[in-house]
């Protein structure tokens, strides 16, 4: 058989305090009792109250919201990256802007670089319309108007410009983009100083 252990000693400062706990624990429960004298003032204020009171209106239905359907036409496709939606988007700027047109007769001036044509001169015709004189690389004069094309680029005359002292051909050339496409470009060319 085992022994027990004996209880340590309690000094009488601690079992007063513990009787001191327990009588103030009940004290506090019988002050929570439920008589009629200590809830006459509440029973009293809550039949006052209720006179007093105003009826809450009631918050108003919250707006329903709008619903969009999506349908493609406007917007991105979600399920496709910014990346190809920029692709695609530049594929048809590609398609639907300036570009050569290989069914067109090449003139003269179209198999030497602008850069090694030479204006000469311009001269006018009876209805007054300007021509420009090119001297090619292979020495040869040629006359353009407005509309001929010539250099490498599908260079296109868009004016001639003539001034005291100054002779102009204005050319839109396509060059090729670096994304695939074509891009106008404008160009000048411009006889050496008249005297």
């Amino acid at each position: 058989m085992k022994q027990s252990k004996p209880r340590p000693h309690r000094s009488a400062a601690a079992v007063l305090a513990r009787g001191a706990a327990c009588a103030l624990g009940f004290a506090v429960l019988a002050g929570c009792g439920s008589s009629d004298d200590n809830l006459a003032d509440l029973r009293q204020f809550v039949a006052e109250g209720a006179g007093k009171t105003k009826k809450i209106e009631p918050l108003p239905e919250p707006p329903l919201p709008s619903i969009i359907a999506y349908t493609g036409e406007d917007g991105r496709n979600p399920f496709t990256s910014f990346e190809e939606s920029r692709r695609r988007e530049r594929a048809m700027e590609i398609a639907k802007g300036p570009k050569p047109n290989p069914n067109r007769p090449r003139q003269p001036l179209e198999e030497f670089d602008l850069a090694s044509l030479t204006l000469v001169g311009i001269v006018h015709d009876v209805q007054h319309r300007p021509w420009a004189i090119i001297k090619g690389p292979d020495n040869n004069t040629y006359r353009i108007t407005r509309g001929s094309y010539l250099g490498k680029n599908e260079g296109q005359v868009i004016d001639i410009i003539q001034k005291p002292g100054e002779a102009t051909l204005r050319i839109v050339e396509l060059v090729p983009s670096l994304d695939g496409g074509f891009e106008k470009r404008e160009q000048r060319l411009a006889m050496n100083r008249m005297p």
